[in-house]
């Protein structure tokens, strides 16, 4: 018991450190914020970010399930989407890592364990980069084709050298893990849960199609107009970007490193100026989904905790 209210604990602890990076994040917006804020881009945001809760909200769920079909235990799906939205705050903490510690919450308060929360965890990542690849490739793949033949061959092989690294790195430190890892994949693989893992990557993949839609449409609103030819590829380089900033170590919720690649890959598509304020307008949204996001899952816990006790009565 006195376990489980120090997990809580320190991970309200964590929740008020990440809330005061947010606020210190978005003080440093201001300027430029206030300089092309109008109210119709401010109800456009508005309505992104609730849209972007109810993703959040709808991705909880699916990391719920997916981690009591990993761990073989029932998990309470009220708590487990709220540890999972509490936890989602924690990325915006430097080290990019704090949040899947978070949800080690879910273990202590369902009594499952660990190492099979944790790799229901992993699973979501290696689910997210599938799914975010996807989407940048079915929405930009014509700019993908197009820069590769803008490119000199020495950057593409530099590209691919790096790519290269960062592949065999990870597979050094997974090296004495793989034996483990391919254990419980074996445990898990069957017919009923291959076609969750496809439903959630297909979940995924419409997820970030629906970001890179939200992100282009906030960028015709700032821009004043945008020719239609250019939202698939704007999307679909949105979702690239996204994933650049998800992969990327240490980078609090790829703060940076999106807005930054952004504006490099669309600098021929849009003004520079203009990029800079539409990702920096997109980075509002999703930080304000993600703090909405943490509330609406007490609501869903209160409402499920609710439920079952009307089944049980």
């Amino acid at each position: 018991m006195k376990r489980k209210k120090l997990v809580r604990t320190l991970g309200n602890v964590l929740m008020v450190i990440a809330i005061v990076f947010i606020g210190y994040k978005l003080y440093q917006y201001r300027d430029k914020v206030s300089d092309a804020f109008t109210w119709k881009i401010g109800v456009v945001m508005l309505v992104s970010s609730l849209i972007t809760t109810s993703l959040i909200i709808i991705s909880s769920v699916f990391y719920a399930n997916l981690v009591a079909r990993v761990s073989d235990k029932e998990v309470p799906l009220g708590m487990a989407s709220q540890m999972y939205c509490k936890s989602n705050l924690y990325k915006y903490i430097p080290g990019n890592v704090l949040q899947y510690v978070g949800r080690n919450q879910i273990a202590e308060l369902s009594n499952a364990r660990h190492d099979r929360v944790i790799f229901a965890s992993f699973l979501e990542v290696g689910f997210t980069v599938i799914g975010a690849l996807t989407a940048s490739i079915i929405l930009a793949r014509q700019y993908v084709f197009e820069w590769i033949r803008n490119q000199n061959t020495g950057l593409i092989v530099a590209v691919i050298a790096a790519v290269t690294v960062i592949v065999i790195f990870i597979s050094i430190l997974l090296a004495k893990k793989v034996p483990k890892l391919f254990k419980e994949l074996r445990r898990i693989l069957n017919h009923r849960n291959i076609g969750y893992f496809v439903a959630m990557i297909v979940f995924i993949v419409f997820n970030q199609m629906l970001n890179g839609i939200m992100f282009t449409y906030l960028m015709k609103e700032i821009v004043g107009t945008l020719p239609k030819e250019y939202w698939s590829n704007v999307a679909g380089v949105y979702s690239f970007a996204w994933l650049v900033g998800f992969v990327t170590p240490g980078a609090p919720g790829g703060m940076g490193i999106r807005e930054a690649l952004l504006s490099v890959l669309l600098a021929n598509t849009v003004a520079p100026e203009m990029v800079t304020i539409a990702v920096i307008f997109n980075r509002i949204v999703t930080v304000l989904g993600d703090l909405i996001a943490y509330p609406a899952s007490i609501l869903l816990s209160v409402f499920s905790s609710k439920k079952k006790r009307d089944l049980i009565e």
